[in-house]
């Protein structure tokens, strides 16, 4: 386990998501015994690319202790063209019609109920 790891961690369990609590645990676990934790993927990882369905919709909070806006960030640069993000300044996991942001919801609604996504990437004041 390494202290980035375990630095993230912690801090998002801070935020008080039950997620960051089990991840945590987890952690604490494999670092009591790391042999239990296997270290070779079942699976190759998939490579993401901008190569791909044009519909991809990413709506994500700031302060995210389950998936990470970093992450999300990483995810949304290599899909590229194809997809578009909505990101709303709010913490928790949860995001459409889980925190009352009308901003995040209406773009996610009308991607939903239209098909339509946003013309760009779309930020969402708190």
């Amino acid at each position: 386990m390494t202290g980035n790891r375990l630095r993230q961690a912690l801090q998002n369990a801070l935020y008080g998501d039950a997620t960051a609590f089990a991840g945590l645990a987890a952690l604490i676990k494999e670092a009591r015994d790391p042999a239990a934790t296997p270290r070779v993927p079942a699976d190759p990882p998939v490579r993401i690319t901008d190569r791909g369905p044009a519909d991809i919709m990413m709506i994500q909070n700031l302060r995210d202790p389950a998936t990470p806006y970093f992450g999300t960030k990483k995810m949304r640069a290599a899909l590229g063209r194809w997809a578009r993000m909505v990101t709303v300044d709010h913490g928790g996991h949860g995001v459409y019609l889980a925190n009352g942001n009308a901003c995040g919801d209406r773009a996610v609604t009308v991607s939903l109920r239209d098909g339509r996504r946003p013309r760009q990437d779309v930020y969402c004041a708190g």
